[in-house]
């Protein structure tokens, strides 16, 4: 680490002493805008992520809060002021652009600046090692946000793309999009259709839990059997009864010479032998 920032250290203010020679002191608020220094400040912050090797990067994005903020506050002692957001957002847009755009080989001047709110914002063209489809040389537009004391905010690389990129990468997006949505709405369809089945699960598992049918009707016809059995026991006691009560009256009647009747004595009990 430490052997990292001395490197660091060292390039960076290499390559910003000479990117500022001509800065001077910087701009005051109330001062209008100084195009050479803007550009010099553009210069120094592109100059500084060229600067850094690949294999370095890994151990930047994994810098901790603390240490941005010792390699933001090295580069101010060195000329460059900005934000530890700034640098790390800038270096993540400029590793993005770099399998595109490749290693900077030049740094045009100034395209564009321009000031909004106390805010200005420059635009430098810089030209990568890579070709584009046509065979010309990729370029990207380079956006640095800085205040009027050319204390830089933000840094984006965009890599310009021809027409037919633009497009292949639209159509490549729709098409990304529209199958996803696709592929939802397919997921959703077999969820909906497979809820379809949920009713029929729960009525089997409470027909497993359920007598069966057959067991049901066998337990009723016993119990209307038994019904039937009592309501004849009952019946043929009754009748029995009966003759025997109409036996007894005549019996009694010859006997004492006296009509008896079966309504003057009751029949307690009657036993099968």
């Amino acid at each position: 680490m430490k052997f990292f920032k001395k490197m660091f250290s060292v390039s960076c203010l290499l390559l910003i002493v000479l990117s500022l020679v001509a800065c001077g002191n910087s701009a005051q608020e109330s001062a209008p805008i100084d195009e050479q220094a803007v550009y010099a400040t553009a210069r120094g912050v592109i100059s500084v992520y060229d600067s850094i090797r690949p294999e370095s990067y890994g151990q930047i994005e994994g810098f901790t809060e603390d240490e941005l903020e010792q390699v933001t506050s090295m580069l101010s002692q060195q000329g460059l002021n900005i934000t530890p957001e700034a640098f790390i957002n800038g270096f993540t847009s400029y590793k993005a652009a770099l399998e595109d755009l490749g290693q900077i080989t030049d740094i045009s001047e100034l395209t564009g600046v321009s000031e909004k709110d106390g805010e200005i914002t420059a635009h430098v063209t810089v030209t990568g090692s890579q070709n584009r489809p046509d065979g010309a040389p990729r370029t990207a537009d380079i956006e640095i946000l800085m205040s009027k004391s050319l204390k830089v905010n933000s840094a984006a690389f965009n890599v310009v793309q021809t027409t037919g990129e633009k497009l292949s990468h639209a159509g490549l997006n729709t098409l990304l999009g529209m199958g996803t949505t696709f592929t939802i709405l397919i997921l959703i369809s077999i969820v909906i259709y497979l809820l379809s089945f949920v009713p029929k699960l729960l009525e089997s598992g409470k027909k497993e839990k359920s007598p069966s049918a057959e067991a049901v009707d066998k337990t009723i016809d016993q119990i209307i059997a038994k019904e039937e059995v009592a309501q004849a026991e009952t019946g043929s006691n009754d009748e029995l009864i009966a003759v025997i009560s109409a036996a007894i009256a005549a019996y009694e009647s010859s006997a004492t010479g006296k009509p008896v009747t079966p309504d003057t004595f009751i029949v307690r009990s009657l036993k099968k032998h």
